[in-house]
């Protein structure tokens, strides 16, 4: 083969590589519901903080856990054991996206690795000065 042949064959092989890898790691958000229904996929559970129970976080006692109550985009609402400290802005965020999450069928309760928060912007319209 010639040096020009194997250089295409190499980057061939690596962008068949990376679609497959980007394929794979393309999650799609669903409800709470979704999600129960297939316990073996991982999916990114889009909803917003319920505030109308507690949050719990206490670093003394562990670190590394925060409970709250969330709502999905269907209005099912879920106990989330977030297994990370409390996330800066938490309290403040327009919305939740849960990722590596599993569900306990004993407990109805959804646990989760890693989250991702919307916080609302400051440059909305409530936060403009109109001045006349």
């Amino acid at each position: 083969m010639k040096r020009s042949d194997i250089i295409i064959v190499i980057v061939v092989a690596v962008l068949i590589g990376t679609a497959l890898f980007t394929s794979q790691s393309n999650t799609s958000s669903v409800t709470f519901n979704k999600a129960i229904e297939n316990p073996g996929v991982e999916y990114v559970i889009s909803g917003k903080l319920f505030t109308e129970l507690p949050v719990e976080y206490d670093p003394e006692t562990n670190p590394g856990l925060t409970t709250f109550y969330m709502e999905d985009k269907e209005g099912v609402i879920k106990q989330v054991f977030l297994h990370k400290a409390m996330p800066q802005g938490f309290m403040q965020s327009e919305s939740i996206n849960l990722r590596e999450t599993s569900f306990h069928q004993n407990d109805e309760t959804i646990h989760a690795k890693e989250i991702q928060l919307k916080c609302p912007s400051k440059y909305n319209e409530q936060n403009h000065i109109v001045s006349e």
